[in-house]
């Protein structure tokens, strides 16, 4: 055994011969860090190649990127099970939580539960993506589940000291999937009486002013559903003008004034009630919506008809139609600011194209016809052509 530096090479399993070569076994390394040392085999029968490995780890225990070699055997599950813990504990996280276990157990477990996290690489995420396009799963799900892989390993690399060394490469798939339906405003009125007059059976949770103040947050406001029905009492500051929630799908927290409109409309459902209660009474909308929209007279559903989300769009397209600022509006619907999904949206349309190209032809005309004017009531000089 020969010391080198922080650590030592010594042979198990077999003697060495004169050169440093073993006919059987393997050449094991030792190594310390922090006081506390480390043995791993260096999978070789060379000995020059375990130094070689020596000098490897003492470099990467002086820059900080050492890990132990614990750690280089830990498994995918356990890094997603890592990424669960933390989202349940990490402030404004917890709503990714069942998402993520639900995509885990569901399709990825199979596939890389006891794979070691260094042995995932482009050919083992192309074979689940395969495997998966053959189940009927579009690109866009598998993109979604692949992202919490690389969510996971993103947080390992983060740990201190990191639990992986390096992140895989996660190539995803171009993704159109954007609907870009919008509402008209005789839809939206459509919707609105439904909900004013709401004839839904007695034993639904989601009806009479609840399902009616609901309808107007979600195009006043233009927020997500999930957003809205997770409101508390504690979020509606009536007194201030103003509605805050802490808990946005970005992560950080989001407010918008009260209208006259959403002032009155809430008032009845908060006042007398404690700060923890919620507003709404259901968190599953999509029966409720359902009722509405068969009651208003219009189709429901993705394939033909319409969504709550497409009331986020809606409300975009409306306010940016009423002159509201872009970054205004990106601020009340929670887009980062200079977000593209103004154009991912299609918030802008060839109808809205045409206007403006009518609008420009108009405004060249009355320019034309100003300078005619103006020419026609200056005499003409000698010498000047007409």
């Amino acid at each position: 055994m020969k010391h080198r530096g922080m650590g030592c090479v010594f042979p198990r399993g077999g003697k060495p011969d004169e050169k440093g070569r073993l006919r059987t076994g393997s050449w094991w390394i030792r190594y310390y860090r922090n006081g506390k040392g480390y043995s791993e085999s260096a999978d070789t029968l060379v000995k020059a190649q375990a130094e070689s490995l020596l000098k490897k780890r003492i470099g990467q225990i002086g820059i900080g990127e050492f890990i132990p070699p614990s750690d280089r055997r830990i498994t995918i599950g356990e890094l997603v099970t890592d990424l669960i813990k933390w989202y349940r504990t990490e402030r404004n996280k917890s709503r990714f939580a069942d998402d993520t276990e639900s995509r885990w157990n569901l399709h990825l477990k199979v596939y890389f539960a006891d794979m070691r996290a260094d042995q995932l690489g482009t050919d083992q995420m192309r074979r689940y993506r395969e495997t998966r396009i053959a189940e009927k799963a579009s690109q866009v799900t598998v993109n979604r589940e692949l992202q919490v892989l690389r969510k996971a390993y993103k947080l390992a690399a983060d740990a201190t000291p990191p639990k992986v060394r390096t992140i895989p490469r996660f190539a995803m798939a171009e993704e159109d999937n954007a609907r870009k339906v919008f509402m008209t405003q005789e839809v939206k009125q459509w919707l609105r009486d439904a909900a004013a007059r709401d004839i839904g059976k007695k034993t639904a949770k989601m009806k009479g002013l609840h399902l009616r103040t609901f309808v107007e947050l979600l195009f006043g406001l233009g927020w997500r559903k999930s957003e809205l029905t997770g409101l508390r009492v504690e979020n509606i500051h009536l007194a201030e003008g103003f509605i805050r929630i802490e808990n946005s799908k970005s992560g950080k927290p989001r407010e918008a004034p009260l209208t006259p409109t959403l002032r009155v409309l809430l008032e009845p459902l908060v006042i007398g009630k404690q700060a923890h209660e919620s507003v709404f009474p259901a968190k599953d909308m999509r029966w409720a919506w359902k009722r509405l929209c068969k009651e208003a007279g219009v189709q429901s559903g993705k394939a033909a008809g319409y969504v709550i989300h497409d009331t986020r769009r809606t409300a975009a397209r409306t306010q940016r139609s009423a002159g509201v600022a872009e970054s205004v509006s990106s601020a009340i619907l929670g887009w980062k600011p200079g977000s593209k999904m103004y154009a991912r949206y299609g918030i802008v349309d060839r109808s809205d194209m045409t206007e403006a190209l009518q609008r420009s032809e108009q405004w060249e005309q009355e320019q034309r016809t100003a300078t005619e004017q103006l020419q026609s009531a200056v005499p003409t000089q000698a010498g000047r052509p007409n």
